[in-house]
């Protein structure tokens, strides 16, 4: 009996014995990777795994890559060379670095392994959470919520450091500038478009959203292509642009300014569809060599021939980029979009197009000799009745001295007023002009003196969104709010208007006051009757100076003849 008891205590003291060098081992072996729940090296295990920095809605897989199974070996649904491993596994206590390549391949084998812990989504504060994970790297795959930017793989850790005394390989922040050790592709790339234009012969300051008929505007526009980790083994980004009627395309000016050194057709492809627009598309080949975000460049030239049926004529500009957002998509889901709003006027012209109102800015009127008003004529359609005079000839001019003609091809210059006395002057830019009449209607004298007509546009900035949910698209572009007429610094007219919130396409025109013939002389230039006599230089007035002149030397040949006569006397 006391030989067993002595057996039962040796064998309890090697127990202990046992348990005091286990416990040892776990404490003081720095290079053994600790499991969950049990310190090592003076750190307390990971009790989470965490991405911060994303946007609100952003979904977040987790698939874990290496797994502790009593040692580190890569886990069931990834693949690694021994030399992937050892680079990817590091010391023991120390993650190793990954390279851009083995991410790349890491993050392709997603589609084919199995989430770990679902699929998690980002609240408002940008994070997204797994508690008590395995001991273990994980890769993140990130999907955006909405367009405007791009991920790549993300990795955290559980009970691993990244350095030595780190222990913040379970938290990653996508906003950060770390890449992979190759220093390559950073986690998050923000897109992005904005396109502007400039009208090249502006009449007035603005040079963006006013333009007249004939004039030439140069479009910009600016994006970015975002680094590509290998995982999208099919990247697609392309730029395509779509020009409305009124906007002719010139295919000749269209230039890819940055990034510079690329080479057509190897790099990029162009298609150009006629005159409304084309398309530039990056060629696979070389979005797998874009490791960082890339800012894109492209200008053309276009030129304004809208002819449309209403006082104000609406031309538009929508550019559209399609990318790759997520290392599925091989076509291009991620939509981003822009557009440019362009405003041609018309003095009296139809303020509704198909409907019968004529807007009337400025008209032609007669008084007799006694300076009255000839009002028994013309009824506008506004109502107010005015001694309109058809047939009155002017010219439109763009300086005040009436030096140098303004034309266009959607107008007649000279303009002939109507039997309304409206003289309709198509697709002007808004601005300053200024009309001279060349000829009075027979039984009047013409007007000689220059005259301003000027319009002046409001324009507002406005918050556009196409689409619902997770496919909408927002974008901000300028559009008009309304415009005002003025004859010789007089107000005559002034307009607003409506517009369409999801495609800023004008939905309604509203007269706002039109004061042309209720308001004094407001918007009338007046012709007196009577006979007017021929214009400076012509035949008629030759004549009398050639018979002024004949009666002037008879009167002297007579005088000197009688001087002489009575001088003989």
């Amino acid at each position: 009996m006391k030989c067993v008891k002595k057996i039962m205590a040796l064998a309890l003291a090697m127990v202990m014995v046992l348990a005091m060098a286990v416990t040892a081992f776990a404490v003081d072996s720095s290079d053994t990777p600790t499991v969950p729940n049990t310190p090592a090296g003076g750190r307390t295990v990971d009790e989470k795994i965490e991405i911060t920095g994303l946007q609100e809605g952003d979904t977040v897989k987790f698939y874990k890559v290496l797994k502790w199974d009593g040692d580190w070996k890569v886990a069931e649904g990834f693949t690694l060379t021994d030399d992937e491993f050892a680079a990817v596994k590091g010391t023991n206590s120390t993650m190793g670095q990954i390279s851009s390549a083995v991410a790349g391949k890491l993050g392709a084998q997603t589609a084919s392994a199995s989430v770990k812990y679902g699929t998690l989504t980002a609240g408002a504060d940008g994070k997204v959470t797994q508690n008590a994970p395995d001991a273990g790297l994980y890769i993140a795959i990130i999907t955006p919520a909405k367009p405007g930017y791009t991920y790549n793989p993300v990795f955290v850790a559980a009970d691993y450091s990244r350095t030595s005394g780190d222990p913040d390989t379970n938290v990653w922040d996508v906003t950060t500038d770390l890449s992979y050790s190759d220093q390559a592709i950073a986690k998050k790339s923000d897109v992005g478009v904005d396109k502007t234009a400039k009208d090249n012969t502006t009449v007035d300051t603005n040079d963006k959203e006013t333009v007249g008929v004939g004039d030439t505007v140069t479009f910009t526009i600016k994006t970015t292509i975002p680094g590509f980790a290998d995982n999208y083994t099919k990247p697609v980004f392309k730029v395509s642009d779509t020009l409305s009627t009124g906007l002719q395309l010139d295919s000749d000016t269209i230039a890819l300014t940055e990034p510079t050194g690329l080479t057509k057709e190897t790099d990029y492809t162009v298609t150009v569809n006629g005159t409304s627009g084309f398309e530039i598309a990056f060629t696979e080949t070389y979005l797998k060599t874009v490791k960082k975000a890339t800012e894109v460049v492209i200008t053309y030239d276009a030129k304004v021939t809208s002819d449309a049926p209403k006082s104000v004529n609406q031309e538009d500009n929508t550019v559209t980029v399609n990318y790759s957002n997520s290392p599925d998509d091989t076509t291009g889901r991620g939509t981003l979009k822009d557009k440019t709003n362009h405003y041609t006027f018309d003095i009296d012209g139809d303020l509704f197009g198909d409907t019968p109102y004529k807007a009337t800015e400025v008209v032609k009127v007669g008084v007799d000799k006694d300076g009255k008003e000839i009002t028994e004529t013309k009824e506008l359609a506004n109502g107010n009745t005015v001694g309109a005079l058809q047939g009155a000839e002017f010219k439109l001019y763009k300086d005040e001295k009436c030096e140098e003609e303004y034309s266009n091809t959607v107008f007649t210059n000279p303009i002939i007023t109507d039997e309304q006395g409206r003289m309709t002057i198509k697709g002007l830019d808004a601005g300053k002009y200024w009309i001279k009449e060349t000829k009075a209607p027979d039984g009047y004298v013409a007007d000689t003196s220059a005259h301003s007509i000027e319009i002046i546009a409001d324009i507002e900035e406005v918050t556009v969104t196409e689409g619902t949910g997770n496919d909408a698209i927002t974008y901000k572009t300028n559009v008009l709010k309304s415009y005002t007429v003025k004859i010789d610094d007089v107000e005559t007219a002034n307009y607003t208007i409506t517009n369409d919130a999801t495609t800023t396409k004008i939905t309604e025109q509203t007269q706002g006051d039109t004061v042309v013939g209720t308001d004094g002389d407001k918007g009338k230039i007046k012709n007196v009757q009577g006979v007017e006599l021929p214009s400076t230089g012509g035949i008629g007035t030759t004549i009398f100076y050639v018979l002024g002149s004949i009666l002037l030397i008879s009167a002297v040949v007579l005088l000197v003849t009688k001087e002489r006569m009575n001088s003989e006397q």
